[in-house]
C-alpha cells in the first residue's frame, strides 16, 4: 500500500506543480491512475490478510520489521534511520495540499510506523 500512496503523491505533486487543470490532464498520468486502481483491485487476499492481520491486531515484532522495511540484524540506530525515512515519506502534514482522502491514508500509515518503531525499541 506503502507503494501504490506514493505513487498517487508523485502523481499529485506532478500535476500541482504543473498547474493543470482538468481539461490538461495528461493521458500517461490517466494511465498511471488507472494502473494504481486496476492494482489495488487485483490485490489478491493473502495481501489483504498480511496487511489486516499488522493493522487490525497488536503490533508484533515481526511486523514490525516489516512495516519499518528493516530485518532484525540492524542496530537500534539504523532502526531509527529508518523509522526517521519512513515518517517522513508518509507524514500528513507533508500532504495537507492533497485530498482528503490521501491524508487519511497518511495518518492510518504514520499511526502505524509510529506502533512499529515502539514495539521495536520496547524490545531492545
Amino acid at each position: 500500500m506503502g507503494q501504490i500512496l506514493n505513487r498517487i503523491i508523485n502523481l499529485a505533486k506532478i500535476y500541482k506543480s504543473q498547474n493543470k487543470s482538468l481539461n490538461n490532464f495528461d493521458f500517461s498520468e490517466d494511465a498511471e491512475l488507472k494502473r494504481i486502481i486496476d492494482e489495488l483491485n487485483s490485490k489478491n487476499s493473502n495481501d489483504e490478510n498480511k496487511y489486516n492481520e499488522i493493522t487490525d491486531k497488536k503490533m508484533t515484532i515481526e511486523s514490525a520489521y516489516i512495516v519499518l522495511k528493516v530485518s532484525p540484524k540492524e542496530t537500534e540506530e539504523q532502526i531509527k534511520q529508518a523509522y526517521l525515512m519512513r515518517i517522513k515519506e508518509y507524514h500528513p502534514d507533508r500532504l495537507q495540499t492533497f485530498g482528503e482522502e490521501i491524508i487519511e491514508l497518511a495518518k492510518k500509515k504514520t499511526q502505524q510506523i509510529n506502533e512499529a518503531y515502539s514495539v521495536l525499541m520496547n524490545k531492545r
